[in-house]
């Protein structure tokens, strides 16, 4: 069968208003042919909206794109290339997928709909099957069949007719937001989100957040937000991301990411990585990356020291003994990562003495692993109301308060919790890292060198320390530092990276190649490494492999303030051939 010049073959699927088959052009090349199958006038209202929307938004975009449309006797068609990587919910009827894979799969997806969302359209359909994989593995976006102009002032919004009826639902249960399920019509960017939320959980978990045997339970659900927390079904899940997704999928509008762009920014850079970075005097040579690298410093565990302050009015011996062996159990299972089991811990200790500030103390440190830092916040403080000698407890606030911006807060608290505790290694630290941020490097470097004497282990101070000698110039201190904190801590991709950045000072391009490539394994969320490894292939030689950095680097964070220069530098590369 024939549709205009396109000769059909299999059909690769169905939705409610049209088939999707592979065909030939008469040139040979293979495509997907989309065809309407009832031409009523709402149908054919709508398959013209989804062409020109497809027109607007193209492979670039992380879009199926539009090739041609056209009207025959067999009703009006759509043509796009044909992707032959399968469906994301192919991937998925073999199970999870990998942490690292969704992660780069929510960034590339949000990115997408953010440049839809910025041109005024909202998809209102987003789901598992409705993402394509190229033959490299890049994700499409594809079927904008209830997609529509959200914004009345984008350009092309006065040719999308209005086709939903208010209090109509439109899109797939399970991936629509409550809004949606109330009147699509009304929809904004948020439903997205929300949408693209579902699909995150469900690639981490192995099946949908919402499930119920009828559409009207379903929708209740959808409705409270009543779902199994993601931690639980994924423990091995980072917190940040868990937090990330779990703020997609909040039921109200507000409590959500706003769109596309900030939810592709909350994926790229998570909330609650380390302290800033600082800016090392690194400029690149013409024809290559004209910019700066960044070093990395270690984020501090916020976790008691060895001695932790016994409260000064402790309760009856027994019931004192157990609340400490729960503390005690707690910080043992944060540091192996065992957040859930670190909050039984906390919850036991506050119920057996809830005026308890070791127990208050340790429910924040889990609070803020679990990516609430207003309520670690909120806990600390009232560790502190009830034990105000409790350095431990000060120091993880001044933790907190950097997290939040706040450095004079985080100086503040790091000094006090020193002068109760001058061998609170951690205390020493975070005053350490608050120096820095306030351009004292110096001083830095001499609170690090400090809380090192304390204990000679400490790998954090290590990676920390490198940074700070790295933004000093002193390149041999700084790969010295680098190269300790990974012997301490072989998955500290902080001292990885700074290592690797101080190798292409010193021009070892293969050593710091090979250790960017292991902090870029560990944590490929620093933007840093990427351009790292860019500057350091590029000097060696391998300029193919520099451009491949770049545009990782342009695709997983759109929103560095770099990106301009990367542009101009990928260009350059590109014009050289």
């Amino acid at each position: 069968m024939r549709v205009g010049p396109y000769e059909l073959g299999r059909q690769l699927g169905q939705g409610g208003m049209g088939a999707v088959f592979e065909a030939r052009a008469q040139d040979g090349r293979a495509v997907a042919l989309k065809i309407l199958l009832k031409n009523d006038p709402e149908r054919v209202a709508r398959f013209q909206r989804e062409s020109r929307l497809l027109a607007s938004l193209g492979e670039a975009d992380g879009f199926v794109p539009l090739v041609e449309s056209g009207v025959t006797p067999a009703g009006a068609y759509l043509v796009m290339p044909l992707v032959p990587g399968g469906t994301l919910r192919d991937k998925l009827v073999r199970g999870p997928l990998g942490i690292d894979e969704t992660i780069a799969l929510g960034r590339a997806l949000a990115a997408a709909l953010g440049r839809a969302h910025a041109k005024g359209i909202v998809h209102r359909d987003v789901k598992p099957e409705n993402v394509l994989f190229t033959a490299d593995g890049r994700p499409l976006v594809t079927d904008l069949g209830l997609g529509k102009h959200w914004d009345p002032a984008a350009p092309g919004a006065s040719q999308s007719i209005s086709l939903s009826r208010h209090g109509i639902a439109r899109g797939t249960a399970g991936y629509m937001a409550p809004e949606q399920l109330a009147d699509a019509k009304t929809v904004g960017p948020p439903a997205d989100v929300f949408a693209l939320g579902a699909i995150l959980y469900e690639c981490l978990a192995g099946g949908p957040p919402f499930a119920a045997e009828s559409f009207v339970e379903l929708a209740a659900k959808v409705a409270r937000g009543e779902h199994e927390p993601l931690r639980g079904r994924r423990p091995d899940a980072p917190s940040w991301l868990v937090a990330s997704i779990e703020r997609a999928l909040a039921p109200a509008i507000e409590d959500r990411w706003a769109d596309g762009v900030a939810l592709a920014r909350a994926l790229a850079t998570p909330a609650r990585r380390s302290r800033g970075v600082v800016l090392v005097a690194l400029l690149l040579v013409a024809g290559a990356i004209a910019g700066a690298l960044l070093a990395v410093h270690a984020r501090r565990p916020a976790l008691a020291p060895a001695t932790p302050a016994a409260p000064p009015a402790p309760p009856p011996r027994s019931r004192a003994a157990e609340v400490r062996a729960l503390v005690e159990a707690g910080y043992s299972r944060i540091r192996a990562n065992d957040v859930a089991g670190a909050n039984v811990c906390a919850e036991r200790a506050l119920a057996l003495d809830s005026r308890s500030g070791e127990a208050w103390d340790l429910s924040g440190v889990v609070r803020d692993a679990q990516g609430e830092l207003d309520i670690a916040l909120a806990c600390a403080n009232r560790a502190i109301e009830l034990d105000p000698r409790l350095s431990v407890a000060w120091s993880n606030r001044s933790t907190y308060r950097a997290r939040k911006g706040d450095v004079d807060g985080e100086l503040a608290d790091s000094a006090h919790a020193i002068e109760l505790d001058p061998r609170n290694i951690y205390a020493w630290f975070q005053h350490a890292k608050g120096r820095g941020e306030k351009g004292d490097v110096a001083g830095e470097i001499a609170e690090e060198t400090h809380a090192l004497e304390i204990d000679p282990t400490f790998a954090e101070a290590f990676a920390n320390r490198s940074a700070a000698r790295l933004d000093q110039g002193d390149i041999t201190g700084a790969i010295e530092d680098g190269a300790r904190a990974v012997e301490l801590r072989p998955d500290l991709r902080s001292g990885w990276m700074n290592r690797g950045i101080a190798r292409v000072q010193k021009g070892d391009y293969v050593l710091a190649i090979a250790d960017l490539t292991k902090g870029i394994d560990l944590d490929p969320t620093v933007g840093m490494a990427w351009l790292g490894r860019a500057r350091a292939r590029e000097l060696s030689g391998d300029k193919e492999g520099a451009a491949r950095d770049l545009e990782t680097f342009l695709e997983r964070f759109p929103n560095d303030p770099q990106v301009a220069v990367v542009r101009e530098t990928l260009a350059r590369y590109r014009a050289a051939k």
